[in-house]
């Protein structure tokens, strides 16, 4: 009983919010981990990234590791003078059931030269990925760099600093309900 009356006068004091607010925080950034995002890779395309086709493919198809939202993805193909020789129908394949894949058509016949694929996926969770490789038809040999997701790609790695925003977060949030306790105790 003595134990029971002490925990409960011990709350009634202003050290009763501040220790139950300290340990919250304590807890909190021992059981805190980081906070992981994730990115999508190209698993699969066609034409494949650095590919040296003999003739002009009617179509590229790009297949990704995971679902991919029809709203705001695209798929371009582009020269090397960087002007869009597909007929801008690229997207979402929507005969792919998982949706995970993206194609666009090509202008026929393509000239020899070097092109390249740019994609653009949101999923549907609202991460962005951009990216691009090239492939190139008759003579010409690539010569870009193939990326696998640029831009916001850094999806893929921790976000480091997250568990640090929710600690600070945590612990002004611990600091005015100290505050407020107290102001409304002397009252």
């Amino acid at each position: 009983m003595a134990v029971v009356r002490y925990q409960i006068q011990c709350l009634s004091h202003a050290r009763g919010p501040t220790m139950i607010c300290a340990l919250v925080l304590l807890a909190t950034m021992l059981l805190a981990g980081e906070a992981v995002a994730h990115g999508v890779t190209v698993i699969r395309a066609e034409p494949a990234p650095d590919a040296h086709l003999a003739q002009s493919p009617d179509k590229v198809t790009v297949w990704f590791n995971e679902e991919v939202g029809s709203q705001g993805s695209t798929l371009q193909v582009f020269d090397a003078g960087d002007h869009v020789v597909d007929l801008g129908d690229g997207g979402v394949d929507l005969f792919d059931p998982d949706h995970a894949s993206m194609v666009v058509t090509l202008s026929p016949s393509l000239p020899d030269g070097v092109y390249v694929v740019r994609w653009r996926v949101v999923l549907t969770d609202g991460d962005i990925t951009e990216g691009e490789f090239s492939f190139s038809v008759g003579r010409a040999q690539t010569s870009r760099v193939t990326t696998e997701g640029t831009g916001e790609d850094t999806f893929a790695l921790p976000v480091r600093g997250a568990g640090l925003m929710g600690l600070i977060g945590i612990g002004l949030a611990a600091t005015a309900a100290v505050y407020l306790h107290r102001t409304m105790r002397r009252k």
